[in-house]
């Protein structure tokens, strides 16, 4: 009786408790894999800030549907009918099945889009090649090699590796920071726990840019002592300033720097780039290496094998086959991701099945009575599917919506990419029409016994 007077039960307790055990096992994986306590309250309280304003969305769209008349339009409008006596269930329904085809919309999406609009970014003359492990006597025949071809030689820059070992004479593994907090921040820095490349120049490069302090041009160790230039986001993560002594541990040997300067670095100009630049002659006598960028056109690709050939001991960096890679892992990962919201839509429609069983009653009720008043099997199965279909339609459609703002904050917000808001079609016109089709059929399935029902067995029976 409760079923055909409406008056459904809210969820029990067990229903509340199942349902935040999944919520607690969801963090826990998330944070079992990324050990990343701020990731995992930023997904539980962004996926449900997005719960409840999809919930919202669906209730005052179904209210606004009735308010203006949808519900007089033939069988549509008794598909909606039906949809907001069950508005309960159903915007619970229409949320969780909007929710898993977002982040659907949002995979595919990125998938197609974000290494072209990432790569659509990069300036066509820039370098696609880096070549490393120059030996300082293969330098000159390196850019001989370049001549030869008719091509300018690209800038050799020497790098030595070296570790940062003490600060204005105190040894960054002691009390260096007087804030706990802040020690320990600092020494999980990486550049604090691993060699760097170190390397000397007396111009500026191109890609850098002085914030602080003056450069060290002209400066050399015959003159003065050793001064360094360190890279702004280092020196603010560490807490290095200017007239800072740094001592560093190279091959074995101390050197000590003065920092002159602090520069700010375009990370992604696809050439060689250093945490510290030292004044010309500061690194004499210590084994180096050099490292170069360069750009090689199709046609020009012949020079690679030669580089090789000439040159056993450098290592050559394809920036092209790297970036074609890493699209095939996006789209491994991604398709991993598909699968298993494949299975949370399944799972979906598991639900959904329940919810059409738990008020199968009344609509075999309501079905028997329409068949008594003239309506036929054929009317009852074409309001079964245009019930579900505009479920699913509208699910599809919010669902939609809600990937294009997420993909736009991505892009803006975490990728760091310019946000281009513009309409994806084809997942426009495709997402909607598969969700209803989907919940249309299976929806059917469920119902079905509603339309073969003989109206005289059932109403006898009651």
């Amino acid at each position: 009786m409760r079923v055909i007077r409406r008056d459904l039960a809210p969820l029990p307790i067990k229903g509340w408790l199942v349902f935040s055990a999944a919520w607690l096992a969801l963090c826990l994986l998330v944070l079992l894999f990324t050990r990343e306590l701020f990731l995992v309250l930023a997904l539980l309280v962004g996926l449900t800030l997005i719960l409840v304003l999809l919930a919202a969305v669906i209730w005052l769209m179904l209210r606004i549907s009735k308010g203006i008349g949808i519900t007089q339009l033939g069988l549509v409008g008794q598909g909606f009918k039906r949809i907001l006596r069950r508005s309960k269930s159903y915007t619970l329904q229409m949320t969780a099945l909007a929710m898993t085809l977002m982040l659907m919309a949002v995979l595919g999406m990125l998938r197609a889009e974000l290494l072209d609009n990432w790569s659509a970014q990069i300036p066509d003359d820039v370098p696609n090649h880096f070549a490393f492990n120059i030996m300082p006597t293969d330098t000159e025949q390196f850019s001989q090699a370049f001549s030869g071809q008719g091509m300018s030689a690209p800038p050799l820059y020497p790098m030595v590796r070296g570790r940062l070992t003490k600060i204005n004479g105190v040894d960054i593994n002691a009390e260096l920071f007087t804030d706990k907090d802040e020690a320990a921040e600092r020494r999980s820095d990486g550049s604090l726990n691993r060699e760097l490349n170190l390397s000397w120049t007396d111009s500026l490069p191109a890609d850098n840019e002085i914030v602080s302090g003056q450069w060290h041009s002209g400066a050399s160790v015959e003159k003065a002592a050793a001064t360094v230039s360190v890279e702004e986001g280092l020196a603010e993560r560490l807490g290095i300033g200017l007239q800072d002594e740094l001592e560093f541990d190279i091959a074995g040997q101390p050197l000590k720097a003065t920092v002159t300067s602090l520069r700010s670095v375009v990370w992604e100009s696809f050439t060689p780039n250093f945490y510290m630049l030292f004044s010309p002659g500061a690194l004499n006598n210590l084994p180096a290496t050099y490292v170069t960028s360069f750009r090689l056109d199709a046609e020009q690709r012949q020079l690679l094998m030669k580089l090789v050939q000439a040159f056993p001991s450098i290592t050559i960096l394809e920036i092209d086959a790297l970036i074609a890679q890493l699209q095939t892992i996006l789209e491994q990962v991604t398709t991993l991701v598909e699968i298993m919201l494949l299975f949370v839509l399944l799972a979906g429609l598991c639900v959904l099945l329940a919810i059409i069983q738990s008020d199968l009653d009344e609509r075999l009720r309501e079905g028997a009575l329409m068949r008594a008043l003239g309506a036929s099997r054929r009317y009852l199965q074409w309001l079964n599917y245009i019930e579900f279909s505009l479920l699913g339609l509208l699910a599809g459609v919010l669902a939609m919506a809600g990937a294009e703002l997420v993909t736009a904050l991505l892009y803006q917000r975490v990728f760091d990419l310019p946000s281009h808001w513009h309409w994806h079609w084809p997942f426009w016109l495709g997402l909607p029409v598969f969700a209803g089709l989907l919940v249309a059929v299976v929806g059917n399935i469920a119902v079905q016994r509603t339309a073969n029902q003989s109206p005289m067995q059932l109403l006898n029976r009651r």
